[in-house]
């Protein structure tokens, strides 16, 4: 007789909750397919990122400066190859490679 009250519980929760998950899974999608001109926008806007520019070599990286703070050196693609590179910290348009990794 006890497990037949928990039972009837469980079937009229059952009828209750079905219903509302329907009615809230219902009511987010009909959110989620509102479309604003601002998203309009925004996917116009959305370009693929070229593979060169997300998985290349990057321009400079690992960038030091000199004790003194004359020098300035870092890594930099040579013919497609990583190689450091060393110039005035002044003027790092200057520096040249002091490596020639192949």
């Amino acid at each position: 007789m006890y497990g037949t009250a928990i039972n009837l519980r469980g079937q009229i929760r059952m009828k209750f909750i079905i219903p509302l998950i329907l009615t809230l899974l219902l009511m987010s999608g009909c959110i989620v397919d509102k479309k604003t001109s601002n998203d309009n926008e925004q996917e116009r806007n959305n370009s693929l990122i070229s593979r060169d520019l997300l998985f290349g070599n990057p321009d400079r990286i690992a960038a030091r400066i000199s004790p003194d703070g004359n020098q300035l050196s870092f890594l930099a693609p040579l013919n497609g190859v990583m190689n450091v590179w060393v110039g005035p910290s002044s003027q790092p348009d200057r520096a040249t490679p002091v490596t020639n990794d192949t």
